[in-house]
């Protein structure tokens, strides 16, 4: 029994993406895309060339249970935002000292990771832009959740996520948060079912996307 994929690849999936975007009328003055390292950036790329959007990214990094990492308590962001799973946190039990210092080891790596892609680069501006957040997947949505609290945290005029794929609890999470949630397809059956290719982004891919020439935006020139 053969497989139908829907997507072949993180580039065909934000090329995809950005027609979607394109046929909602985006860009909507001042744009920027961000995406979510490492998958993300990928398809971030391709949605700001194709919206001539500025590119940049959003370092989040999930909350992982010390001796379950599979199971997520929440995310964080890199300026400190903070997203807890409260209902998982209740069934384990955890006390605030394990909790606590789950969340500084994720806000610590969430920070590392920024820096390190983000070099000598000043943090983007949000305030007053229309703020596209793109991963290549959402399945628990807490990572993304949590990029779009902390865009709006920085004054994001709008918050608009946009995903290829996703899973329905990551769906109905999204939609509680951003202004806007923009989706390709439902799981087939899974999420990462969706791509014929889905190998692993290294960081040097990240990089090099970030060092490309940025995009003369369509708003500007509008």
């Amino acid at each position: 029994m053969s497989t139908r994929w829907v997507f072949r690849n993180r580039d065909d999936a934000g090329l995809r993406l950005a027609s979607e975007l394109s046929a909602r009328g985006y860009p909507k003055g001042p744009t920027i895309v961000l995406g979510i390292p490492n998958g993300g950036m990928v398809v971030a790329a391709q949605v700001a060339r194709a919206l001539g959007a500025e590119l940049d990214l959003i370092s989040v990094r999930r909350i992982l249970h010390p001796h379950w990492p599979k199971a997520s308590l929440g995310a964080v962001a890199a300026d400190g935002t903070v997203l807890l799973n409260d209902l998982l946190i209740a069934e384990w039990g955890l006390d605030n000292e394990t909790l606590g210092k789950a969340v500084r080891q994720a806000y610590r790596e969430a920070q590392r990771r920024a820096a390190y892609f983000r070099g000598s680069r000043p943090t983007p501006v949000l305030s007053g832009k229309s703020v596209v957040l793109v991963d290549d997947t959402m399945i628990s949505g807490y990572s993304m959740m949590v990029a779009a609290q902390s865009a709006q945290a920085q004054g994001a005029q709008e918050v608009v996520i946009a995903v290829p794929t996703l899973s329905v609890q990551a769906g109905w999470r999204a939609q509680a948060l951003a202004d806007s949630c923009i989706c390709l397809t439902r799981p087939y059956p899974t999420v990462r079912e969706a791509y014929r290719d889905y190998e692993p982004v290294p960081d040097e891919v990240v990089l090099r996307l970030l060092l490309q020439p940025q995009a003369v935006s369509k708003t500007v020139l509008a």
